[in-house]
């Protein structure tokens, strides 16, 4: 199943790159291209009314899908608001909320194609605290889309508890396994002046780093911040995971339609790169960031390819 998932999510990547104007036009496009073939590959079939109804009323109000036990009209397992390719989704939470407490729905969901949202109403606590589901289809890696979109599995579902398979799945499960790029540099320690990535600070006006270390045979002299993302995406470049099939990259905290690594100098959404500098293999990375950003891209960009941020060391003085 899990292969199958991951085929329908790079097709509708390519979809989205390719007919992203004509999917934003409304929001029947966006459902019949994009999110129907998704709910269909989780198991439900949007066109079997057994298992899902459109435009379901709930107290005068229509969301656009209600999902169903077979054979148990009690209460939908989940509903799901879908809007239009590139709208805000920020502007809808609070119509899921009403959902949930005016209804009793349990698992709300909001989604615009690419973006997917799903919040948990089981339990108590705020709505960032709730949201157990938070993807890309654009942004994030279509193995690990498809790791956390079994939330949505039906059996999964049907089970009334269904459990999420979020992002740390995708991280834990590689890391069973030797690690295959990084070897903990033996050689290395705090006395010696130096500093765990995980570990260190950007202090305002500081010195960058003198050197970086990413493999014990592996020290590379360093004279900027920006040095310190450009010597850490090289070494993913030079193991073949950093490839062009891997970008856009837009973490951590992704902004819709912005990336901070892509094959051309611009963003998903067109606007152009403030500044960038290009890597071996010609992706380009963008560089107009603080020496915090910079420090804060380069731990999420090892964790988004399986690898430990804390095996990587900076010298100073």
């Amino acid at each position: 199943m899990l292969d199958e998932l991951v085929d329908v999510i790079e097709t509708l990547k390519a979809r989205i790159d390719a007919h992203r104007d004509t999917l934003q036009a409304n929001e029947t496009r966006t459902r019949v291209s994009l999110i129907d073939p998704l709910l269909c590959a989780l198991g439900w079939d949007t066109a079997d009314p057994e298992l899902v109804t459109l435009e379901y009323d709930v107290r005068g109000k229509k969301a656009d899908y209600a999902f169903w036990v077979p054979n148990d009209r009690t209460r939908p397992l989940l509903v799901l608001e879908a809007k239009r390719l590139g709208e805000s989704l920020s502007n809808h939470r609070r119509q899921m909320a009403l959902y949930a407490f005016d209804e009793g729905i349990l698992y709300p969901a909001l989604t615009n194609g690419d973006q997917w949202e799903v919040y948990d109403y089981t339990e108590m606590g705020s709505r960032e605290e709730r949201r157990v589901l938070h993807l890309s289809i654009t942004q994030d890696p279509a193995p690990q889309i498809a790791l956390q979109l079994l939330l949505l599995w039906q059996a999964n579902m049907n089970s009334g508890r269904p459990e999420p398979a979020n992002k740390p799945i995708a991280v834990v499960i590689p890391n069973s396994t030797p690690n295959p790029l990084m070897r903990r540099p033996p050689i290395i320690s705090p006395g010696q002046g130096w500093t765990r990535l995980t570990d260190f600070s950007a202090v305002k006006g500081a010195d960058a780093p003198q050197e970086i270390s990413l493999d014990s045979q592996e020290r590379m002299p360093i004279g900027s911040w920006i040095s310190i993302l450009m010597e850490v995406s090289e070494f993913l470049v030079r193991h073949g995971v950093l490839t062009p099939e891997a970008c856009p990259i837009a973490g951590p905290k992704p902004r819709p339609g912005f990336c901070y690594i892509n094959t051309v100098p611009n963003n998903p959404n067109g606007t152009p790169f403030r500044r960038h500098a290009t890597l071996s293999n010609g992706i380009c990375v963008y560089t107009s960031l603080s020496a915090k950003d910079i420090l804060k891209r380069s731990i999420y960009l090892l964790e988004h390819f399986g690898q430990d941020p804390s095996q990587v060391w900076l010298k100073t003085g």
